[in-house]
């Protein structure tokens, strides 16, 4: 074991990163269909399903028709899609629904990651030690601060809430659910895009080959094989004094 800076692998870095990816989009996935029933998110939806289904069918709306431009459209088919439109406007229930499942797309997905990101990212590096996750742990992975000290807890949440849910996961999960749901602009997809470039540029250009996350909490990824991880600074330095003294004392005038 050296105090010097042993970065992990980029390829064990990058298989940690997939495997916890893996566990991540698994475990979000369960969160979702749970706050999915507390929420009656399905309720919503089939109300919101059955009046299309209902009014398209009353006014002639066919698959066809909904999947052209108005430009395209006949006189006949663009008077039906907007007497169709006019009945949906005017269902009440319909509206609160629809509403409901927009609002509601968003809280499950802010808060399903949340959930997951705060379990896998937060609490298991703090039961295993060392900023474990379970690819890190497999893959003999660790978590220290840039100068050679443990982690916090609040260093750690800050790289797992702030920089990883916060700025490089949540611009993507909404900018999904927006354009999926018809529901959004593409301004977020546009958002997210320029900030995984920026995270591109900062790997390659930087000489730490440091992510946002990183920089954020002043962390690395280390080989735990080889590397001193000291639990205080005090600790730290006073290594360094001994391995100084050693030296100075091994030294040939």
């Amino acid at each position: 074991m050296i105090s010097d800076l042993q970065k992990a692998s980029m390829w064990k870095r990058a298989s940690a990163f997939l495997l916890d990816a893996i566990l991540l989009v698994v475990l979000a996935t369960g969160f979702f269909l749970v706050i999915s029933l507390i929420t009656g998110y399905d309720q919503h939806m089939n109300i919101v399903s059955e009046a299309y289904e209902r009014i398209g069918t009353q006014y002639g709306i066919t698959s066809e028709m909904k999947q052209k431009d108005q430009a395209d459209m006949t006189p006949e088919e663009l008077a039906a899609m907007n007497a169709a439109n006019a009945a949906i406007a005017a269902d009440a229930e319909a509206v609160h629904s629809y509403q409901m499942v927009s609002t509601l797309s968003v809280l499950i997905v802010s808060l399903g990651l949340l959930a997951s990101f705060l379990l896998l990212e937060f609490a298991v590096p703090l039961l295993l030690g060392d900023g474990q996750t379970i690819g890190k742990k497999i893959f003999g992975i660790g978590l220290m601060h840039t100068e050679g000290v443990r982690l916090g807890h609040v260093a750690l949440f800050i790289r797992t809430v702030l920089g990883k849910y916060a700025v490089e996961t949540m611009p993507l999960a909404l900018s999904l659910v927006f354009i999926i749901g018809g529901i959004g602009s593409p301004v977020f997809l546009l958002i997210t895009a320029v900030l995984l470039i920026a995270q591109v540029i900062l790997l390659i250009v930087s000489r730490e080959n440091a992510l946002l996350h990183d920089r954020m909490a002043v962390t690395v990824a280390v080989d735990l094989a080889s590397q001193m991880i000291f639990d205080t600074h005090e600790q730290l330095l006073e290594y360094k004094k001994k391995a100084h003294a050693e030296k100075a004392a091994s030294s040939v005038y």
